[in-house]
Order: C-alpha cells, then structure tokens, then sequence
C-alpha cells in the first residue's frame, strides 16, 4: 500500500491517504488499543462506504508508516495500535507525507 504510494497515479495516492486517515480515524474512535491488524482492517471495512476494501497488507503497511518514529501518529505495543494524536493533527501529518512522497517520484 505505501509502496503504492510511491509510484502510483494520483488516484493511487489518493486512495492510499484515504486508507491512512480511516486508519486514523479508526484508532481515534476505539476505546483503546485494537489488538491485531486485521481487527483493524475489520473496523475500517465496517466504517467506510467506499467499494474500496483496503487489504490486510494494504491496512499493514499503512501501520507500519504511521508508526514509523519519523512519523508517529501511532504507536504498538504489547496491547495492539493506538493513536498518539487528533484526527486533525493526524489528517496534517499525512498531507506532509504526500508532500515528502511528491520529492521521490
């Protein structure tokens, strides 16, 4: 999924920012950490009205880049992800991504 991101159209990165800020929104909106990357898949699945059903490997790469220290708008630990900020904070993270990405055609 992030490699997507990388090397994709437009409407690739445009999907791929949606899979990230619905993973945001997810861990935003659970009342605490959600154990696994497919409960985590699950929870967008069930919250998202798009035809567009994120892999499991498209939901744990995005983890990964939003856990990533450089990143850190979530954080694992032994409980599962969490969020570490606001969605809207969240929302301001990834659009810098899409700015940093943009450099690396």
């Amino acid at each position: 999924m992030c490699s997507v991101a990388t090397s994709g159209t437009i409407e690739d990165r445009i999907d791929t920012g949606e899979i990230l800020l619905a993973i945001i929104r997810v861990l935003e909106r659970a009342e605490g950490p959600v154990e696994t990357v497919e409960d985590v898949r699950w929870i967008v699945v069930g919250m998202e009205d798009s035809d567009d059903i994120p892999t499991t490997e498209e939901v744990r790469s995005a983890l990964q880049l939003l856990a990533h220290a450089s990143v850190g708008v979530i954080e694992q630990d032994g409980e599962g992800y969490r969020v570490t900020t606001d969605y809207e904070n969240g929302v301001q993270l990834v659009r810098s991504l899409g700015q940093v990405v943009n450099l690396f055609p």
